[in-house]
């Protein structure tokens, strides 16, 4: 007798007779056949049951080396960066430097910040995947402060660039100041790196019921169509301008999204050749 379930062959059931001269009666082949198919279910049970610890084994092992690749990030990449800027910053500061020289030193403290937000972005990713999303810390926190302190730190970093800031009102809320301040900062990055010098970047708050909402918006060109329904997801990247250098790993999105997520709200993009492309955030003003 075939053993199926799922329509699937799983074995047999073979069965002999006691002695000579005695038929299988109709009673005996309906017995054998629900002995058959108990048996194909608990062969089907066995298997998937063992695929179970298989796979709960797999994920064990996968946290586990996320966490041991955590504790190497933290570690042993975050310290010496941590002294190489250091050491930049006090020649920077102290060192009878030439103008080249000091160009020079400006240059290594710029890729230690990169490759120090780098580290930050893989520790931030890690932390989403393992389950327990990114930890915020809320506070009564002004967004017009927020916007206007990265909006300073990132045109130190992209001299020549012009940036429009556009703040109706008080915008205040319960939120994580350091980690709304990160969402802007990988926003506002992208509409400067990705945008031509030329081309106008724009950042806008305002209120909107019991909601605060912050726009980044740039005037280049359009996100591919086919790009925009995985621009969320992990290692996404868009085509940077020609001869500029990767400054990311394609990690910043994806955790913007997870940031804002975590205080309740949600992010969305527009992009058009004709009106460019706008970011918004919508960010909930009480912790709930």
């Amino acid at each position: 007798v075939p053993l199926r379930t799922r329509g699937r062959g799983v074995g047999t059931l073979s069965v002999g007779r006691m002695g000579p001269g005695r038929s299988f009666t109709q009673e005996d082949q309906e017995l054998v056949e629900e002995l058959a198919a108990k048996a194909a279910l608990s062969i089907e049970n066995a298997r998937l049951f063992a695929e179970q610890q298989r796979s709960q084994e797999e994920l064990r092992r996968r946290a586990e080396f996320e966490q041991q690749l955590v504790g190497i990030v933290s570690h042993d990449l975050r310290n010496p960066l941590a002294a190489i800027s250091m050491s930049a910053g006090l020649l920077e500061k102290k060192g009878a430097l030439t103008e080249p020289q000091k160009r020079m030193v400006w240059r290594i403290g710029q890729a230690t910040e990169r490759a120090a937000r780098m580290i930050r972005d893989l520790l931030d990713f890690t932390k989403a995947r393992l389950g327990g999303g990114i930890a915020l810390h809320r506070q009564t926190t002004d967004l017009r402060e927020v916007v206007h302190q990265v909006v300073d730190e990132l045109l130190v970093a992209n001299p020549g660039r012009h940036v429009e800031v556009a703040v109706e009102g008080e915008v205040r809320g319960e939120w994580d100041s350091d980690r709304i301040a990160q969402v802007l900062t990988n926003l506002l990055g992208n509409a400067l790196a990705y945008s031509p010098a030329d081309a106008p970047v724009r950042v806008e708050t305002r209120l909107e019921g019991e909601a605060a909402l912050l726009s980044v918006f740039n005037g280049g060109a359009p996100i591919p169509r086919e790009l925009l329904p995985r621009l969320f997801e992990p290692l996404t990247r868009g085509a940077l301008k020609e001869g500029q250098s990767t400054r990311s790993i394609g990690l910043g999105l994806y955790i913007v999204q997870d940031i804002v997520r975590g205080h309740g709200g949600g992010v969305e993009v527009v992009s058009s050749e004709q009106h460019g492309t706008t970011f918004t955030v919508r960010l909930p003003r009480a912790a709930g």
